[in-house]
């Protein structure tokens, strides 16, 4: 028995880079601000930008934080973490931006 239905087209997925931070409010502690920074057609473009932001990112913070007295643990006050859905700019132990990436399902051709 032959099927002449169509075979459906696989569906492409988009990945959608969103940045998790920390903004301060005055007076108030701080809030966490969710902002939508692209969408990309492979995972390994959101990935590149996604590093190139945490990248500008700490070096942002690195530059406020220069003034601060040390911490005396040896570790730098702003580090880079990796993680399997993006990056996370940490202060200390404290993560304080999160580049995350979410896979979409795209539209099909």
């Amino acid at each position: 028995m032959q099927n002449d239905s169509p075979t459906p087209s696989p569906s492409r997925e988009n990945f959608s880079i969103f940045e998790f931070a920390l903004v301060q409010l005055l007076p108030g502690p701080p809030r966490q601000s969710v902002k939508l920074v692209g969408e990309f057609p492979s995972i390994e473009d959101a990935f590149t930008v996604s590093l190139a932001r945490a990248r500008r990112e700490a070096t942002i913070l690195t530059q406020a934080f220069a003034g601060l007295p040390a911490t005396g643990s040896g570790e730098p006050p702003i580090t880079i973490l990796a993680t399997e859905w993006g990056y996370d700019v940490r202060h200390e132990h404290q993560t304080v931006t999160r580049f995350w990436i979410h896979p979409q399902a795209g539209m099909t051709d």
